[in-house]
């Protein structure tokens, strides 16, 4: 009786939480949907910054420069591995690379979000509405309008958790390593295959992270890996610059 309580609470709370954010996810909406659908919708491939970032990095890497040099905007603190992926995209004009790699971060995106509903078992009901209002939210709107690699991330972590429900821990621990590989921050999820006692899948990850930062490092060579490990300070803004975060 006292676990049926408990669980109702729970219940509970969570549709609240659930709608708080759908009410948070339609605020932002609202507010900043309209500036980022015309970000994403123009001709300067300049406008998406983190993109133009990766674009100079992979067009350097075929023309034999050091992919930390580029003269972009913004900074490239990604490892050499994630260059390494996305080395296609540097030779194709920059604003088509831009719109190719969005395509690509949609379709990803979907293949996700089917591949969890599926696994969970979710009834049309829920998980068709539930997709359309991700795919339109603010935030994976203003991922697309920026050119970032979360989309990619994402769908390692999916099949990493899905391949973890099947007892394919090899695969599940590979997927989690490429993560680690190309987004170096993340290496907490480690914890994932430690907590619950996946040795095997816990050295499919270090192999699979070994060996992807190895091969990213080999073709990059060693001035552009060791520009990429050698740590950097935060440029101090001029006074009264505005900062604003988001």
């Amino acid at each position: 009786m006292r676990r049926g309580v408990e669980r109702k609470i729970w219940d509970v709370i969570l549709a609240i939480t659930a709608f708080g954010v759908l009410l948070l996810a339609l605020w932002l909406d609202v507010c900043w949907g309209p500036g980022i659908l015309q970000t994403i919708s123009l001709d300067s491939v300049r406008a998406h910054v983190d993109f133009h970032t990766f674009w100079r990095s992979a067009a350097a890497l075929w023309e034999g420069r050091d992919i930390y040099v580029t003269g972009a905007a913004a900074e490239n603190r990604n490892p050499p591995s994630w260059t390494l992926l996305i080395s296609p995209y540097g030779l194709l004009k920059p604003l088509l690379a831009y719109r190719m790699f969005s395509m690509l971060s949609v379709i990803l995106t979907v293949a996700c979000l089917t591949s969890m509903a599926g696994e969970l078992r979710l009834g049309l009901r829920l998980a068709i509405p539930a997709k359309v209002l991700l795919l339109i939210s603010s935030p994976l709107l203003k991922t697309l309008s920026l050119g970032q690699m979360y989309p990619v991330l994402t769908t390692r972590l999916v099949v990493a958790w899905i391949s973890d429900r099947r007892g394919r821990l090899m695969v599940s621990g590979s997927a989690l390593g490429l993560v680690v590989a190309l987004k170096p921050s993340l290496a907490p999820i480690v914890l994932w295959p430690i907590v619950w006692r996946r040795w095997q899948a816990l050295s499919a990850t270090l192999a699979s992270a070994a060996t992807a930062t190895l091969a990213g490092a080999v073709v990059v060579g060693p001035g552009a890996t060791l520009d990429w490990l050698r740590p950097r300070s935060w440029p101090r803004p001029s006074p009264g610059t505005t900062i604003w975060c988001c």
